[in-house]
């Protein structure tokens, strides 16, 4: 191998070490984002029930914005691949995907539907995500904080 070739491959490996890099970040980003607006809608879900103290507008309002969080929860969540997540517990992309993600999509849409079959779908799927966070948060977050 040239002197030529052995330079282009170490700035291509590299420019390969820096997008990965920075990749990660963005990731690690989006998957705190999805986490914190997850957080967001659920504590403005859990002020809905108070229905008989509240106005018809503030009930509307409070739920716009909680389902603005879910939305941004969801397009921050689109942003993780599979592999971050799987770095970070090897269960998680699955919980992550099938849970977190799907059941926030389904509470979306039986809240935009009036559809509380599916609401209540995606509320036992966000719970079975909850129930896996619990059991693993520590460790997921101390690979988070290393990486």
């Amino acid at each position: 191998m040239t002197g030529t070739s052995l330079r282009r491959c170490l700035v291509f490996f590299l420019l390969l070490a820096v997008t990965a890099a920075g990749c990660s970040g963005q990731e690690r980003k989006r998957f705190e984002e999805s986490l914190d607006h997850s957080i967001e809608a659920n504590e403005i879900s859990v002020g809905l029930p108070d229905l008989q103290r509240s106005s018809p507008k503030e009930v509307k309002e409070k739920e716009k914005r909680m389902l603005r969080h879910i939305e941004q929860s969801l397009q921050a969540a689109e942003g993780v691949s599979i592999d971050f997540l799987r770095n970070l517990h090897p269960d998680l992309s699955a919980h992550y995907q099938d849970q977190f993600m799907k059941g926030q999509r389904l509470y979306m849409e039986g809240i935009k539907s009036d559809d509380p079959m599916k609401q209540l779908q995606g509320n036992t799927l966000v719970m079975e995500w909850s129930k896996f966070w619990v059991a693993n948060k520590e460790h997921i977050l101390k690979k988070l904080n290393k990486s």
